[in-house]
């Protein structure tokens, strides 16, 4: 591994296979217990400059007692002032801890909470901010000194670049178990195995996180309607790994529909327990394949039925189904152009195909919104609307 910090993307297999494969191969465990650790927290840098900076020392041997001192870490400087990462010492050995493998030990002993996340680098380097940091700073890692010197046991899952530095990025409990990176193309060559097609892929990996849309245009044909009412249906799934973190592996069905996609099954796995990727491989078989085929169909159901009133339909299928609590604000921006859209008497299949249009007019800040539109566009696709009927009373 060239860097200790990753940020790729593209759409080439085989450069997505040597990149995974490069990550897995750089990566190592060391069980550890926080006993024998020394955590440097960032504070500034120092008056005396070479890469040198101000930390606060916290280790969990007893004796010692924590330290605002200087450190000279000239292969970790970058990290410092980029990352915001802390320097973990244990025993001679130094190594840069990213913010998330600092959350992770926080947790083991059993401490969580944002502020925790402070120490970094924040852009403010003013006396007063400075002094406020270094006060909060000593006196956590002042709390933080004591669980240490409990010894809490673990894994400390980290990785080398060619250079020997090393960065790490994890702390798991003592039966956690690091499911490798690669295990996506393994995955990726069953899947297409089964669907019996050239997949296309975009992939996007940075630092402990591999995400891959796999698409199989190959097979649009068998998974599409032949009656002439729906739009072709590009089948795929959409992989996420991560080996450190709480959500470890996940297998996502992906359909493409006028180029919008909606989600089908989906299977996941954490970090606990004993890990077979053959159950993986049969869960895509028999949670996630069997779906394509639900759409095609679906859509021959909702060209069937006629709408009268496009009005209350819409406001039907926000409050019968996820779509409207997912678009919150935008329900009435959405509304407006659905109807400015559609005909006066039209199908509940071109409401959901108009609504797939508008899906780039919704706002998406984070990719969990993302992924809730996506499923709420699935779940409004497979709604069966209950417009409720209008008494008079005399």
């Amino acid at each position: 591994m060239k860097n200790l910090t990753l940020k790729e993307q593209g759409n080439d297999y085989n450069a997505l296979k040597d990149l995974l494969s490069d990550i897995d191969n750089s990566t190592e465990l060391l069980n550890i217990n926080t006993a024998a650790m020394g955590i440097y927290s960032p504070i500034k840098p120092s008056v005396k400059g070479n890469s040198t900076y101000v930390f606060s020392r916290v280790t969990g041997n007893h004796k010692e007692d924590i330290i605002k001192g200087t450190l000279s870490v000239p292969k970790y400087s970058g990290l410092i002032e980029t990352e915001g990462d802390s320097i973990i010492k244990i025993g001679t050995q130094t190594m840069a801890a990213s913010t998330k493998c600092m959350a992770s030990i926080y947790t083991k002993l059993g401490v969580t909470g944002d502020s925790l996340q402070l120490y970094g680098f924040s852009g403010q380097a003013d006396d007063e901010f400075l002094t406020k940091k270094t006060a909060y700073i000593l006196r956590r890692d002042n709390f933080i000194k004591a669980l240490m010197e409990e010894g809490v046991e673990g894994k400390l899952l980290y990785r080398k670049n060619d250079d020997g530095d090393m960065r790490a990025m994890h702390m798991f409990s003592p039966k956690g178990e690091h499911i490798k990176q690669s295990t996506i193309i393994e995955l990726i060559d069953y899947i297409s195995s089964q669907m019996g097609s050239v997949p296309e892929i975009n992939y996007m990996v940075e630092d402990d996180l591999t995400c891959v849309l796999v698409k199989y245009p190959g097979n649009a044909e068998d998974f599409s309607d032949d009656k002439g009412v729906a739009q072709k249906i590009v089948p795929g799934v959409y992989i996420e790994t991560s080996d450190t973190g709480e959500c470890a592996l996940t297998i996502r069905g992906v359909e493409s529909i006028k180029g919008v996609y909606v989600y089908s099954g989906v299977v996941r796995r954490v970090h606990k327990g004993k890990f077979d990727i053959e159950d993986f491989k049969k869960n895509f078989d028999k949670y996630i394949f069997p779906e394509y085929l639900k759409f095609p169909q679906r859509m021959i159901v909702l060209a069937g039925i006629d709408i009268d009133d496009i009005d209350a339909y819409i406001d039907a299928l926000y409050e019968q189904s996820p779509l409207g609590q997912v678009l919150g604000r935008q329900k009435k921006e959405i509304k407006d152009a659905l109807l400015s859209a559609l005909n006066a008497k039209t199908t509940a299949l071109s409401v959901i195909l108009e609504l797939m249009n508008l899906r780039n007019k919704v706002k998406v800040v984070t990719k969990e919104k993302e992924t809730k539109l996506a499923e709420a566009i699935t779940a409004a696709m497979f709604t069966d609307v209950k417009i409720k009927a209008i008494s008079l009373n005399p």
